[in-house]
């Protein structure tokens, strides 16, 4: 029901919150429920809004926000919603009420299937780390005899470098001098803790050469740059300066 007031008249109704204009007041009246000062769209019964669906809610410190919608827009959320559910359900070839379970499924194989590429990526890095140091080339720096390896890899991702730089680094002492294509140029330089060497001079001057920089520690030095097509050439460079400044390599350059 709706009420038209003057001002001076709100006394007569159990207003929430008094309007702030002056004037006529329309008052919207939903019986048995509340009294409120508005001249927004209203409709005759509550019947008329159609479908009401509640979208979420969220606290906001006393209040509670509610989104929703109603009407035939709450139609349309229902229409793309159903769609979306059947075409799932078809998708997975199961019935739609088991489209939850089957999500649960999933996801956990998933996770496993994750879990045994990160496994299988580890065991092959372990393996290229023991390939690469077997065939490495010794140099010999300030009379310490060291395993090089210069390897550039493709189709790996710099975090592979790295961890392939660390386990070729962790054992008895070695240099690595690893390098990455692709889409951009990346360098990880590594070498086992308390050799003589710093690196961080050999990356700047190789990742010069891909038109990029780095930084890190003398015993780990990382850099990338957008000429991914030097990568070898940065590589050479790198070794080049290492064994001369070393005192030479036992091995073929």
């Amino acid at each position: 029901m709706v009420h038209f007031a003057d001002v001076g008249e709100l006394d007569r109704f159990p207003l929430r919150k008094p309007p702030v204009h002056e004037g006529v007041v329309r008052i919207v009246e939903v019986e048995g429920f509340d009294w409120s000062a508005c001249g927004g769209t209203h409709v005759g019964r509550t019947g008329s809004t159609g479908p009401i669906k509640i979208q979420r809610w969220e606290r906001r410190g006393d209040e509670t926000r509610v989104t929703f919608w109603c009407g035939w827009r709450a139609l349309r959320d229902y229409g793309g919603k159903h769609a979306l559910v059947r075409r799932l359900a078809e998708g997975m070839s199961v019935a739609e009420a088991d489209l939850g379970t089957t999500l649960d499924r999933l996801l956990e194989e998933q996770r496993a299937l994750r879990k045994t590429v990160a496994e299988l990526r580890e065991s092959l890095l372990g393996h290229e780390a023991e390939r690469l140091l077997a065939t490495a080339e010794v140099v010999d720096l300030s009379g310490v005899a060291i395993r090089l390896v210069v390897h550039a890899l493709a189709d790996r991702t710099p975090d592979d470098l790295k961890r392939l730089a660390q386990r070729l680094t962790a054992g008895p002492p070695a240099i690595a001098l690893l390098g990455l294509g692709g889409g951009k140029a990346h360098l990880m330089f590594a070498q086992t803790p308390g050799l003589p060497t710093d690196l961080r001079p050999l990356l700047t001057a190789a990742g010069a050469l891909i038109g990029g920089r780095g930084g890190g520690t003398r015993d780990l030095a990382q850099g990338g740059g957008p000429q991914a097509d030097r990568i070898g050439e940065a590589l050479r460079l790198a070794r080049r300066t290492l064994v001369s400044e070393g005192g030479g390599a036992k091995g073929e350059e």
